[in-house]
């Protein structure tokens, strides 16, 4: 039997939450679409040239592709699904699944794959088990004599954090990488990412013997390597976020006076009006309203009407824009079609990814060292992911900012997991050998 041409596979695993089904059909809830998906909809695919692309939905999303069947989903399953990221494996063997799929007689297989978030975990864990799968001969998936190739690694802020959020356990999932995965491995982080629960699993290794926190030294892995800090928060880099307004909570001052004592009760009010004053001088600008927040609590003694506690939250609400991240699709582009990716022209398709004059001029300025251009970009386009305390009406504060880290990134915050690969001598560019 006649084998098959070269087969060219694009797989797009998206992040935790984002279904770019219910994101490019839904228009008022605070989630649009990623990165990952609109460079999905760029990818060929036409199965009579042997071309195939494959979208993976994120974490905490089901893969029905009908929006009349997203309400049957378990909100609970979904929950578990996004906090812990269980799911992640079974999405890179759906990914393995559909590519047998379509691959029995193929003669080789050229693949390209994207991620972000705990999608970028999930391309690591996939094309780490493609190397697995070359180095066993084994069979499940595609003839043994089928030579199969990943041309490029396109990663958005890799955020492992499988089972418990934050560590680098991962539930034994290999996300370090060695040379000769893929020819190309481009990796985007976000340099004003701080949440506990988002440390970012880098690309980067650390050289034998540096073992010094405060004075770490990464470097690549190897010269297709290629790590790139970008201005913003997690989903600046990745896409997702709406516009619209955007609420954090700064600060809290918890009143506590008798009931009928009205001096303690000017006291505490007073306190609560000093703490406003602070963070108004200190965050207020055009963009910005800070205001005081009330949440009542029961204590025993409130309960028997002896005392009244309130927390008083300062939050400070503005207005960001969404286009930050399309300065990161851009890039992504731009680094995958030098690679040899079959992108369609993005004028070809409907996707909103226009810069806005005003921002890329700040952007080139602030990469220059302009403090204004900075100050602006982060004024109006960077969101702030973390809160500073526990928001009003939570049991715990999900989005607080890390506090013992081992290695931080250059934001001196966000804590980092480097790639342990040990670096052979001499790693090279891998030959194309895409006939």
């Amino acid at each position: 039997m006649t084998k098959q041409p070269t087969w060219q596979i694009g797989v797009f695993f998206d992040g935790t939450g984002n279904n770019k089904y219910v994101d490019y059909q839904i228009d008022d809830d605070q989630f649009e679409p990623t990165n990952i998906a609109k460079l999905y909809e760029l990818y060929p695919s036409n199965l009579s040239h042997q071309q195939l692309k494959i979208y993976i939905k994120g974490c905490g999303t089901k893969d029905v592709d009908d929006l009349q069947n997203l309400p049957e989903q378990d909100p609970n399953y979904s929950r578990l699904m996004m906090a812990t990221g269980f799911d992640v494996s079974s999405k890179v063997y759906s990914a393995l699944e559909q590519i047998a799929a379509v691959t029995p007689e193929a003669k080789s297989v050229c693949i390209d794959v994207f991620g972000f978030s705990r999608g970028a975990t999930a391309s690591r864990f996939f094309i780490n088990k493609i190397r697995e799968l070359g180095l066993k001969g084994d069979c499940t998936y595609w003839p043994a004599e089928c030579e199969v190739r990943v041309r490029f690694c396109g990663l958005f802020d890799t955020v492992g954090s499988i089972g418990l959020p934050g560590d680098k356990d991962n539930l034994l999932m290999e996300l370090d990488l060695s040379p000769d995965v893929a020819d190309y491995i481009y990796h985007l982080t976000a340099s004003h990412e701080y949440r506990d629960n988002f440390p970012l699993t880098s690309i980067l290794t650390l050289p034998i013997g540096n073992i010094s926190s405060n004075n770490h030294c990464p470097q690549p892995v190897c010269e297709h390597f290629v790590e790139e800090a970008l201005y913003g928060s997690h989903a600046d880099i990745g896409g997702g976020y709406a516009i619209g307004a955007e609420k954090i909570y700064l600060d809290v001052n918890v009143e506590r006076y008798p009931p009928d004592n009205q001096d303690e009760k000017r006291l505490a009010e007073e306190q609560t009006l000093a703490l406003l004053n602070h963070w108004q001088q200190k965050k207020h600008n055009s963009n910005t309203k800070i205001f005081v927040e009330y949440e009542e609590q029961l204590t025993a003694l409130s309960l028997i009407k002896l005392e009244k506690v309130r927390k008083a939250f300062i939050v400070l609400e503005r207005h960001v824009s969404k286009e930050l991240s399309f300065i990161a699709l851009e890039k992504m582009l731009q680094k995958a079609l030098s690679q040899g990716v079959p992108f369609n022209p993005l004028n070809t398709h409907d996707i909103e990814c226009k810069v806005p004059t005003a921002l890329r001029d700040a952007y080139a300025a602030a990469q220059a060292g302009d403090k204004l251009a900075m100050q602006f970009i982060e004024q109006h386009y960077i969101h702030h992911s973390h809160q500073l305390v526990k928001p009003k009406g939570e049991l715990f504060n999900a989005m607080a900012v890390e506090q013992d880290p081992e290695y931080t990134t250059e934001n001196g915050k966000r804590e980092v997991f480097y790639n342990t690969h040990k670096t052979p001598a001499n790693i090279n560019l891998p030959p194309s050998r895409l006939k």
